[in-house]
């Protein structure tokens, strides 16, 4: 124990030191990015010179800054309305809802159009521009051109999201951008995500990059849910396996619909309010599993009251996704935000318990929380546009799903460690006289440290633990009338049934001279009682010729008995057993109690 715990504390420590300079390198990365994202250009007046910018040699650029935007008026390329300014008050940042500009409240039901201008050096003539998730309809025109339109004419469905790249071929040193957005389905309306621009293969290579991460997250919550899953069928007693699997499942659908939309592949028509609700749904039960995920792994720590609560709370807006239709639900989401914030803080509140507590594994679940908890972070400030970052929840989460298969991986390795102890010294033990000579089979020396082995196996895991007692009725009598060589004989026969009509995880032992005991793992009373009737029909069943003329039938009777408590001992439930044996002698032999 005292070996296992130093390898535990280094472990620690190890895994202390590596997230200190994951999070320096995160941090650092950040503030590489964000120095850098203060020197690229950006919009002023609803244009944006990027006539010194090298598409060729550099990656695709946000297009953000202040666009013209028109709100309530559908206009096309061309339109005279464009060349007319009210003081200059027809420009807004983008990326950003409009629900968000200021103090002119508008409405998230209705339309607007945006515009931009693009300066280039003329250099590169091939281009590649990403569009986001636009809520809910629009239509992009460059150059003169209509690119794309995800339009519901009336009496169609509206689609759902779907980000787009294109790739364009332009002659003039200036691109005209303009997109027309109408929302009638969702409380957030306009850009809320950068528009990008960048060479033909620059953009595409971003592309081709940003599905091909979200394959990957795809792929690991997917492995890490398949392989959880497994585990549990194997040891139904962890529920926390079960719901870290679901949890992981439901990560990756949510993956699957969001992001890079990859489910618009397969289902290109799918409407907006299908759609939506699919993705918003995978959010309350991604938090409702993991909230009952933690409960689970932190099962003695966890008040149950406010577990409760929460739980509730979550599985109201889980009905509420179902019940209504995308602009409620979105709306409220706003304030859904500070449920799943009070999870969190739930969450971590009792992992810090419990590493108090000492708890194995804690502070591996604490450092990948904090993991977690920042993904969360910056997908929140991202959609109430505090920050204007991505959502990169996925990622985290991901980060997390490892962390938690470590935590996996050192808890299995710990307990093959100890089976191996365990098994070494049962292999000494047998070494030492613990066969019976006369059956082959396991003695009475043998019975206490295999039986109390096991009674502990069932304590930890909660399995179920089964005896059956048994000895040979008038067996006396065989000795006196047949001799001790056909009473040995006799014995050995038993012994072999009982070798014959059990499982390879059972134990059959030869109590002491005709009476004999069946230890059953993994067993209940009532499956023991089965175990234990097979061996009683096979006994009534058999023949041991003594000499031409005389042939011995003999029966056994049994006395079977289960672990109920967890203050019993070996010799409690043996006692109980005794006594069911007893009256089985005593309701007339060859019985079972």
């Amino acid at each position: 124990m005292t070996k296992n715990r130093g390898i535990e504390i280094k472990m620690n420590v190890r895994l202390v030191r590596a997230f200190i300079m994951f999070v320096a390198c995160i941090s650092t990365s950040f503030l590489f990015s964000n120095g850098t994202a203060e020197k690229l250009p950006a919009a002023e007046d609803g244009v944006i010179n990027l006539s010194s910018y090298d598409f060729d040699n550099q990656d695709p650029l946000r297009l953000d800054g202040m666009w013209d935007f028109r709100w309530n008026d559908l206009l096309e390329p061309g339109d005279s309305r464009w060349e007319s300014r009210q003081n200059d008050q027809n420009f807004y940042p983008v990326p950003l809802f409009w629900t968000s500009y200021g103090d002119k409240l508008y409405s998230s039901e209705g339309q607007g159009t945006y515009r931009l201008l693009i300066e280039t050096c003329g250099q590169c003539r091939y281009y590649g521009i990403s569009l986001p998730e636009i809520f809910s309809e629009y239509k992009l025109w460059i150059n003169d051109e209509l690119i794309d339109a995800r339009w519901a004419e009336d009496g169609e469905p509206v689609l759902f999201l779907k980000p787009t790249t294109f790739f364009i071929y332009s002659e003039s040193n200036t691109l005209e951008l303009v997109l027309q957005v109408r929302n009638r389905s969702h409380s957030n309306a306009g850009i809320g995500q950068s528009i990008m621009i960048g060479s033909e293969q620059n953009t595409y290579r971003s592309h081709i990059c940003n599905i091909s991460l979200d394959v990957i997250l795809i792929a690991i919550c997917m492995f890490a849910g398949m392989y959880h899953t497994i585990i549990f069928i194997f040891r139904k007693e962890e529920k926390e396996l079960l719901y870290f699997g679901l949890f992981c499942f439901i990560l990756a659908l949510r993956t699957f619909s969001t992001g890079s939309t990859l489910f618009m592949l397969a289902f290109p028509g799918m409407s907006f309010i299908v759609g939506a609700r699919i993705a918003t749904i995978f959010i309350p039960l991604a938090v409702i599993t993991f909230l009952v995920f933690s409960f689970y792994f932190f099962r003695e720590y966890s008040p149950r009251k406010i577990f409760l609560v929460l739980l509730g709370l979550n599985s109201l807006y889980l009905i509420l996704v179902l019940a209504t239709d995308p602009m409620i639900y979105s709306t409220v989401y706003s304030y859904y935000l500070l449920i799943i914030l009070a999870t969190c803080v739930f969450i971590i509140g009792v992992d810090i318990y419990a590493i108090k507590k000492k708890k194995k594994f804690s502070l591996i679940f604490f450092l990948g929380f904090l993991i977690l908890f920042a993904g969360i972070g910056n997908d929140m400030m991202h959609y109430l546009q505090i920050v204007i970052t991505g959502y990169y929840l996925s990622a985290f989460f991901a980060g997390f799903i490892l962390l938690e298969s470590l935590i996996l991986s050192i808890k299995f390795s710990h307990e093959h460690q100890m089976v191996s102890e365990l098994s070494e010294r049962l292999d000494k033990a047998v070494n030492t006289a613990n066969l019976d000579p006369l059956t082959g089979i396991y003695n009475r020396r043998f019975l206490n440290l295999a039986g109390t082995r096991e009674l502990e196996l069932s304590r930890r895991y909660r399995h179920n633990f089964s005896l059956v007692m048994m000895d040979i009725d008038n067996f006396k009598p065989i000795n006196d009338q047949y001799g001790h060589d056909t009473g040995d004989r006799v014995i050995i026969k038993l012994a072999a049934l009982l070798s014959s009509h059990t499982r390879g995880a059972d134990i059959p032992i030869r109590f002491g001279g005709d009476e004999f005991v069946l230890l059953l793992p993994h067993t209940s009373t009532e499956e023991a009682l089965l175990v234990a009737e097979k061996v009683r029909a096979s006994v009534e069943k058999t023949a041991i010729p003594v000499n031409e003329k005389d042939v011995i039938h003999f029966t056994v009777s049994m006395g079977v008995a289960g672990s109920g408590n967890e203050d019993e001992s070996l010799d409690d439930i043996m006692k109980k057993a005794d006594e069911m044996l007893y009256k089985s002698k005593n309701d007339g032999r060859n019985t079972i109690h």
